[in-house]
């Protein structure tokens, strides 16, 4: 007891128990101090630290084993720089924000020769995937994916593949919001003409009017669904790929990319046959056994419109953009009777 304060000397062979006594009893637990090593993770960017034991972290003796070579070094400003390891740890153990925490983790104490935090931190190439979780919360796990540059040279063989470790870093919300923020530049009034023209490409140019008429909302990260007009379909269809296909975008700063989906979806009636009329060529192209003005039909219940509304295409133009899709299989079936149809 008086090893772990819960007794005092008052004199010979005389003791008066302490406040941390009550608590002792009522927990019927007395807590003995040791030593043992621990390893930790901390993210300058975020100012997150996290406790990595076999329970929280059982990905990290391989990690630690492959002993990752960084990709570059970024520079740590103070008062991160000259700070020993102890104290930033205990700084989160004593704000209690160390995730992962085992409740018997107390104090970090300074190693013998324990060197201050020098002027650079090392970077290491990795790609998160974050999965949300819980919806409620906006919690996610973020799985992290790591790759050590491969070696020119190893031992006079050739270079080393790169390989990957994959980690679950659930917790480290700071990061997460970072990298969340980044894709969420998606819906920014002011990189949307960016992210058009990524979406169109070279020819797909829209004038100001017509840019402000685009919407982008998030989905579920990181999916996004742009909204588009007709001038803005129109644009896009000189492109040889169906509108419904998503595309990937690669948003960058300084720090990070990230990349996520765009779905496209029409904002107005003319825009939606033009949607649908790309819906009834892939159909056709999927059955051999449907035909151009059943595909129209099923095509525009779909979307809404009635097929005889006048904004749906016909046959012959719904065959123009199969071959403009380079369905050529599905037009050639489809004028096989006519093409070889002898008697």
């Amino acid at each position: 007891m008086l090893a772990v304060g819960a007794l005092e000397g008052t004199g010979t062979d005389s003791y008066t128990p302490t406040q941390k006594a009550a608590s002792i009893l009522d927990e019927e637990t007395v807590a003995v101090l040791a030593e043992t090593v621990c390893d930790f993770a901390y993210f300058p960017a975020s100012d997150e630290l996290l406790v990595l034991t076999d329970a929280t972290a059982p990905w990290r003796r391989r990690l630690f084993h492959r002993k990752l070579r960084p990709s570059l070094q970024m520079p740590l400003e103070e008062p991160l720089s000259g700070q020993p390891p102890s104290a930033i740890i205990n700084r989160h153990l004593t704000a209690n924000t160390a995730h992962w925490r085992p409740a018997d983790l107390v104090q970090a104490l300074a190693g013998a020769g324990e060197e201050p935090v020098g002027d650079l931190c090392p970077v290491f190439q990795a790609s998160p995937v974050l999965c949300r979780f819980e919806e409620e919360n906006q919690r996610y796990r973020v799985d992290l994916t790591f790759r050590s540059p491969a070696a020119s040279k190893q031992g006079g063989q050739a270079g080393a593949s790169p390989w990957t470790v994959k980690v679950d870093l659930s917790g480290i919300g700071g990061l997460v919001g970072y990298w969340r923020g980044l894709a969420g530049l998606a819906g920014e009034p002011e990189v949307l003409p960016l992210l058009w023209r990524e979406v169109a490409g070279p020819g797909g140019a829209l004038d100001a009017a017509e840019l402000k008429k685009l919407v982008v909302e998030e989905a579920a990260a990181p999916r996004y669904v742009l909204s588009l007009t007709e001038e803005a379909v129109l644009k896009l269809r000189k492109r040889p790929v169906p509108l419904s296909n998503e595309v990937g975008i690669r948003l960058e700063d300084e720090q990070a990319a990230a990349l996520i989906r765009i779905q496209l979806r029409p904002a107005d009636d003319p825009a939606a046959a033009l949607f649908a009329l790309d819906e009834a060529a892939q159909l056709l192209d999927s059955d051999p056994a449907a035909s151009y003005q059943g595909a129209i039909e099923i095509a525009a219940r779909h979307s809404g419109l009635a097929p005889d509304s006048g904004l749906m295409a016909g046959p012959d133009q719904l065959r123009e953009r199969m071959w403009w899709l380079r369905f050529y299989e599905a037009v050639y079936a489809r004028r096989e009777s006519d093409d070889f149809g002898y008697t």
